[in-house]
C-alpha cells in the first residue's frame, strides 16, 4: 500500500474561522494570485509527518486520542496577518497565533515525545 501524507493539527474555532473567511473573501477580490483554501480546511499544523506508512495509522490515532484527552484547553490568540514570499507577489497568506500560556507548545512537545518511539 502507498504511503499517506499525514500531519497532526488543531482545528480553527468556528467564530475565528468565520472572521478569517470574511477576510479571505476580501483578499480574493484584490486579485492576488493565491491558492485560497476553503474555510473548512483552516487549521494549525502541530506536527507534520510527511509520507507515512499506512500500517502506522492505528497507532498514530491511538497516540492522538491519548494526547487529546490529556491536553488542557488551548488558549490561543489569533492576531496579525502576513504573507510570503512578498507583499507584491503573495503565494501564502497566514494568520498569526499567540500561545500566551504555552499550551500549544506543550502539546507539540508531548506529541514529539510520543512520536519519537515510532521513529519520527
Amino acid at each position: 500500500m502507498a504511503n499517506v501524507r499525514l500531519f497532526f493539527a488543531v482545528d480553527t474555532p468556528g467564530p475565528v474561522r468565520s472572521r478569517i473567511a470574511a477576510l479571505s473573501q476580501a483578499l480574493q477580490e484584490s486579485g492576488a494570485n493565491v491558492k485560497w483554501e476553503p474555510p473548512a480546511k483552516l487549521h494549525c499544523t502541530v506536527r507534520f509527518l510527511g509520507d507515512t506508512n499506512p500500517d502506522l495509522l492505528d497507532v498514530l490515532k491511538e497516540k492522538a486520542s491519548v494526547l487529546s484527552s490529556s491536553t488542557p484547553v488551548l488558549l490561543i490568540r489569533y492576531r496579525g496577518l502576513g504573507c510570503f514570499p512578498s507583499q507584491k507577489d503573495p503565494r501564502v497568506v497566514w494568520v498569526g497565533m499567540e500561545d500566551p500560556e504555552g499550551s500549544l507548545a506543550a502539546l507539540h512537545r508531548s506529541l514529539d515525545c510520543a512520536l519519537t518511539t515510532l521513529g519520527f
